[in-house]
């Protein structure tokens, strides 16, 4: 095949998928992306949660204050334009705390963020797939997006969320 038929398949490809609302992009990170503010890494690495496939990384909260939390944040360059969301897939295990562990975005990087709705992790078991949640979020240009999770409630227990997909994927 020559170069100009090789492209005009790829973009005919894209462009169907396109059109039954398949992604057209998705982006992941790497562990040298992904920030602790409180918490530590009990297993793995944020390298382990580009795609479903068992091997995951494990947080775990840290006292702060005496109180346990966990804050983590990810950060995701060169995002294609267009209507944002996030892709995860993660468990925890029933704890005495009452946790849960809530994403939220932002795009300037800063420790606050506005809530994901729905992008909740909160059982031992994940949807095949994962969820893929929107941010309600569309971007006209190719930019960085900040993906951050926190424990939802003070306790002294040291809970884990176990992460094997966290990605945005952009349509």
């Amino acid at each position: 095949m020559t170069g100009r038929t090789v492209l005009f398949l790829l973009v005919a490809s894209l462009a169907v998928l396109a059109s039954f609302g398949i992604a057209a992009a998705d982006v992941c990170t790497g562990s040298w992306k992904e920030t602790l503010t409180v918490g530590t890494i009990f297993s793995g690495t944020a390298n382990n949660i580009c795609y479903i496939d068992g091997s995951t990384e494990v947080l775990k909260e840290a006292l702060d204050n005496g109180t346990s939390h966990l804050r983590v944040m990810w950060e995701f360059d060169n995002v294609p334009a267009g209507a944002q969301s996030i892709n995860f897939y993660g468990t925890r295990v029933a704890n005495t705390d009452g946790d849960n562990f809530q994403f939220y975005y932002n795009q300037d990087g800063g420790s606050t963020g506005t809530t994901i709705s729905g992008a909740l992790i909160n059982k031992p078991f994940a949807p095949s797939g994962g969820s893929t949640i929107p941010l309600n979020l569309t971007t006209t240009q190719a930019s960085t997006i900040y993906i951050l999770l926190w424990d939802t409630a003070d306790g002294i227990g040291l809970d884990k969320v176990t992460l094997d997909r966290v990605a945005i994927v952009t349509q």
